[in-house]
C-alpha cells in the first residue's frame, strides 16, 4: 500500500527530477520512489558494513593485514609463536565475521595452515612461509585481498562507507 507525500522542492531540484524521469522513461512519482528506495537500500547496506566492522577496525585486524603484505616483502623475517599463534586467533575469528566472503576466508585460511605447518614439523619452523610466494598450494592471492580491503572502505559507487568519513 502507498501513501501520498507532498514535498517542496527548489525549482532546479524539480527540473532536474522531470528531466531524469523522462529520460528513463517514467514518471516523476515513479523516479522519486526509485531514488528513495536507492538511498534506503545504500544506507542499509553502509550501516550495515559500518556497524559489523568492529573487529575489522581492531588493532589485531590491521596487525594481520599489515604481517600478509610484510611477508610478501621480506618472506624470510620470523616473529614468536605467540604472535603466530595471535594471527591464527585473528583469522580463526574472522571465518565467523559477517562481512567476509567465503574467497576471502578461503585466503586467509590458507595463511593459517601455513603458519600451522611450522609448529607441525620442526625441521620446518625456520623455513620461509609458502603463501607469500605464487605456485603452491598456500599461495596468496593478494588482488583479491587488496580488492577486499578496499571494499571495507568503498561501497561500489566509491563511496566511503566508514565511520570515520568526516576524519579523512
Amino acid at each position: 500500500m502507498t501513501t501520498p507525500l507532498n514535498i517542496r522542492l527548489p525549482r532546479d531540484q524539480r527540473d532536474m527530477l522531470d528531466n531524469l524521469a523522462e529520460e528513463k522513461n517514467m514518471s516523476t512519482s515513479e523516479i522519486t520512489r526509485f531514488i528513495i528506495t536507492d538511498y534506503f537500500s545504500y544506507s542499509k547496506n553502509a550501516i550495515n558494513k559500518i556497524e559489523n566492522n568492529e573487529l575489522i577496525l581492531s588493532y589485531e585486524f590491521t596487525l594481520l593485514v599489515f604481517w600478509i603484505y610484510d611477508k610478501l616483502r621480506d618472506p624470510d623475517l620470523n616473529e614468536t609463536d605467540e604472535f603466530y599463534l595471535q594471527l591464527t586467533d585473528t583469522i580463526e575469528k574472522l571465518n565467523s565475521h559477517p562481512l567476509l566472503n567465503d574467497e576471502i576466508l578461503f585466503e586467509l585460511n590458507k595463511i593459517s595452515k601455513d603458519i600451522k605447518s611450522k609448529f607441525v614439523d620442526p625441521r620446518d619452523y625456520n623455513k620461509m612461509f609458502k603463501f607469500p610466494s605464487s605456485g603452491n598450494e598456500y599461495s596468496f592471492d593478494y588482488k583479491l585481498f587488496s580488492e577486499f580491503i578496499h571494499s571495507l572502505v568503498y561501497d561500489e559507487n566509491q563511496h566511503k562507507i566508514t565511520p570515520y568519513d568526516d576524519k579523512y
